[in-house]
């Protein structure tokens, strides 16, 4: 590479470390044009495609590359994270793995390996894929918290604490504050929740774990995400007014069962299937339609709430995102308590609910308690609410939800999402 190439290269980098994305197309694309043969220059172009979420465009230019270079690691990874953010997740795992074969050291391709393994259910690869990461590379923060939460996903809260105590990315502290919890370890605990509150950390975890423990201890605790989760649950009719169509309804429900990408291993799931990756990632007329219409009924519910003295009211973030996904369920199907760790305000858009045969079969349950959280025999509140073709359901990322096991010969087809901060 002679020294011209290198500099237009270096600043090329400099741009893409400060997220010029758009600034950097049209750059890359006169680069490549004159260093037809530079990876780096290609790499970049399509890194920001993708950053940008023209995915397909993205998709192309890492095919075209990898043609040139069949087993270059990064592009294979870089690849591999498109296909997995899109919910292509056997196709990623192929990607990944050749990444790996390739090069056994690449920390990046061995984590996101572990990843995808976990996304699809295999914890013993995946355990054994973040092990490898991290003897790899010990100081990497995203290996280290990918270790221990394949601990805390297999119950191993021991070893998972150990490894939360070693990182402070994402939401790694409030994961080990529940793993404690799960321990029965009640004195630690509210010594981690103080830390915890002196650091200013809020998320839907430390909200959810706090209100459980506040009712099991019988004791009043700070709650700095949501102190009554059960009062902010709002369900509203959509209508054609704004914007959820009968046609809009059957083009999202006809892509969910073609099948484009593969169902997510979800074990709560039962007769269900799932979608993985971010639908909202996906380039459909359709979707950028319903997201505009969710994005419109978050901020009334923003609006409906604002003068409230509530962390995730006070607290809401600047920047966000949605994170979408559809459920499907036929006769006999349900979904067992769970919360969104990862969101702020989740929501559940109802396609499709079967007539019911019992009085609450298929609606959503909200409960103070879920998660197999140890219960000490004591009393969590909690309330089932009734939902029919059109609603909407937001509440809380801390709310504890779930759905009433119901029999039917029709399914019930639901599309839920959360707001997720940018971090």
């Amino acid at each position: 590479m002679n020294k011209v190439e290198l500099k237009k290269q270096n600043e090329l980098i400099a741009l893409f470390e400060r997220q010029k994305f758009a600034e950097l197309i049209p750059l890359c694309e006169k680069f490549v044009k004159t260093f037809k043969k530079n990876a780096v220059g290609w790499n970049l172009l399509a890194l920001s495609h993708k950053n940008l979420g023209n995915l397909n465009k993205a998709i192309s230019l890492f095919l075209g590359l990898l043609r040139e270079n069949p087993n270059n690691s990064v592009l294979l990874t870089n690849l591999g994270n498109i296909y997995k953010s899109v919910g292509r997740l056997q196709d990623a795992l192929g990607c990944y793995k050749k990444a790996v074969e390739n090069d056994p050291k690449l920390t990046n391709a061995v984590d996101a390996l572990g990843i995808c393994y976990m996304d699809l259910g295999d914890y013993e690869n995946a355990l054994s894929s973040f092990e490898q990461a991290t003897e790899l590379e010990p100081d990497n923060l995203s290996a280290r918290y990918n270790f221990a939460n394949i601990y805390r996903k297999m119950g191993r809260y021991e070893e998972a604490v150990e490894q939360f105590e070693l990182t402070d990315l994402h939401n790694a502290k409030s994961h080990q504050l529940e793993c404690i919890y799960l321990l029965g370890k009640e004195e630690l605990f509210r010594e981690k929740c103080h830390q915890l509150e002196s650091m200013g950390k809020l998320d839907p975890l430390i909200g959810c774990v706090t209100k459980h423990a506040e009712i099991r201890y019988d004791t009043p605790l700070k709650n700095p995400f949501c102190s009554n989760p059960l009062d902010y649950i709002v369900t509203t009719k959509l209508s054609a007014e704004d914007g959820l169509t009968q046609d809009l309804i059957d083009k999202i429900i006809a892509h969910h069962k073609g099948n484009l990408n593969d169902y997510k291993s979800q074990a709560l799931l039962k007769n269900g299937k799932q979608s993985s990756g971010n639908l909202f990632l996906l380039q459909h007329g359709f979707i950028r339609t319903l997201e505009n219409t969710l994005r419109n009924k978050v901020e009334d519910y923003r609006r409906k709430f604002l003068s409230h003295d509530q962390g995730f009211i006070k607290k809401w973030p600047d920047r966000y995102f949605l994170y979408g996904w559809m459920v499907s369920m036929i006769s006999g199907g349900s979904l067992d308590a769970h919360i969104h760790k990862e969101g702020w305000l989740s929501g559940s858009l109802y396609f499709n609910v079967p007539k019911k045969a019992g009085s609450q079969d298929g609606n959503i349950g909200f409960s103070l308690h879920g998660a197999n959280y140890p219960t000490d025999e004591k009393n969590y509140p909690g309330k089932v609410v009734e939902v029919e073709k059109g609603d909407l359901c937001m509440f809380p990322s801390s709310t504890f939800h779930y759905t009433v096991p119901f029999e039917s010969d029709q399914e019930r087809i639901s599309f839920a999402f959360d707001v997720m901060p940018v971090k």
